[in-house]
C-alpha cells in the first residue's frame, strides 16, 4: 500500500506534515511517519483524540495564492451530501460528506472547491462545533 501525503491538524492549533498507509476510519489510531526524516525512520502509531483534521493532500507546500473558492457550483455531480463544518475553533470548511456516522470518530469530507491543495478530509467529530447540511 502507498504512503500518502498527510497534514494533521490538532485542535490545539499544531501542524504536523507527513505520510499515513492504509487509513482505516474505524480505527482510533494510525500509522504516521513525519516528513523530513530518513527513510529508516520508523511509522508511529497516532491517535486521533486531540486531533481536529487529517488532511489528505497533493502537496506539502500548499497553494498559498489560491483562493479557495467558498460556494458549490450548480452542474457539480460529487458523491456525497452539500455541508459546511463548523470546528470548535470557528475554522468553516464547506464540501461535501460521506457516512456521518455518530458512532465512528469522524467522517470523510471532499473539499467544495477541487483544485483545493486537500483532496480528501477525515474531520474529527470531537473537534467539531456544528455541521449543517446545505
Amino acid at each position: 500500500m502507498e504512503a500518502v501525503k498527510t497534514v494533521l491538524r490538532f485542535a490545539d492549533g499544531r501542524v504536523m506534515k507527513g505520510f499515513t498507509q492504509g487509513f482505516d476510519p474505524r480505527r482510533a489510531s494510525f500509522r504516521f511517519q513525519e516528513s523530513g526524516g530518513a527513510l529508516a525512520d520508523r511509522w508511529k502509531e497516532m491517535q486521533l483524540a486531540g486531533l481536529k483534521a487529517i488532511c489528505f493532500v497533493k502537496d506539502f507546500a500548499g497553494t498559498p495564492l489560491h483562493d479557495e473558492r467558498k460556494n458549490f457550483e450548480k452542474e457539480e455531480k460529487i458523491q456525497g451530501r452539500r455541508v459546511q463544518v463548523t470546528f470548535l475553533d470557528g475554522e468553516k470548511i464547506l464540501g461535501f460528506a460521506i457516512a456521518n456516522d455518530v458512532r465512528r470518530p469522524g467522517f470523510f469530507f471532499f473539499p467544495a472547491d477541487l483544485k483545493s491543495n486537500n483532496f480528501g478530509v477525515f474531520v474529527i467529530l470531537d473537534a467539531v462545533h456544528d455541521i449543517w447540511y446545505l
